[in-house]
């Protein structure tokens, strides 16, 4: 094909696939404007735009006076129920775990909801520092009622997946879970876990899981490191 004749569309997709294939390239640099332009002969505008498109679909990421890098970072959310296990390791990203609390206690009154718990009846509560190639990914906390998973405490979850543990072990399936996104400014101790500073900006991620008897198995509140990772939430037409 005669690449003259691409469209900046036609490029984007063709740098967005080759990114995609590309082995241990995390943070590595990308093609300037010009490295672009004389590629696919096309103007500095269209270049410039093809890599604004690009930092967009969250494949690329800015660094200021340094230029674009390439980011394999990518929380990617599909129709399908992933583990953060899965998750990582689908981008090519070695997981981790740090369980910060794991205790028995009443829920806070959004968890209860969410969960049809009756009042005074506990939950686990699980708060996990997550990591991808060893570095600050997410600060999980999950609340999952006891009556449902009794011996959750006598497992490793420094090392294995709450949601294994459901489907394996306790014979649960899944069916569907809500999200809810939103960029927040975080401080504190969530910032300190994730950025090592007093303040930044997280992805706040919000997530309930279904069984296929529409009953809540887990009230999730998960914050996303987000000056790195970007996040894809993919929906298919019914």
């Amino acid at each position: 094909m005669d690449s003259t004749k691409l469209s900046t569309n036609q490029i984007t997709k063709i740098l967005h696939d080759e990114i995609d294939q590309m082995k241990n390239a995390d943070n590595k640099k990308f093609a300037t404007e010009r490295e672009i332009m004389e590629r696919f002969a096309v103007s500095r505008m269209s270049a410039r735009q093809i890599l604004n498109d690009l930092v967009a679909e969250g494949v690329l990421y800015r660094e200021k006076g340094k230029g674009v890098f390439i980011n394999k970072r990518i929380i990617q959310r599909s129709q399908y129920i992933y583990s953060f296990t899965e998750l990582m390791k689908e981008r090519g990203l070695t997981p981790s775990s740090k369980v910060i609390e794991l205790k028995k206690k009443i829920p806070p009154e959004i968890a209860r909801l969410s969960l049809g718990m009756e009042e005074g009846e506990f939950c686990f509560f699980l708060k996990r520092l997550r990591f991808a190639d060893g570095e600050p990914f997410a600060v999980e906390t999950i609340y999952t009622p006891v009556s449902l998973v009794p011996d959750l405490d006598s497992y490793n979850l420094e090392q294995d997946s709450f949601y294994r543990i459901l489907e394996e072990e306790y014979h649960e399936e899944f069916s569907y879970n809500k999200e809810v996104i939103s960029a927040i400014e975080v401080e504190g101790e969530i910032a300190q876990q994730l950025y090592g500073k007093e303040k930044g900006i997280s992805l706040k991620v919000l997530d309930i899981l279904y069984d296929v008897n529409q009953q809540a198995l887990e009230y999730a509140e998960s914050w996303y490191h987000a000056e790195k990772y970007s996040y894809v939430s993919i929906s298919l037409k019914r």
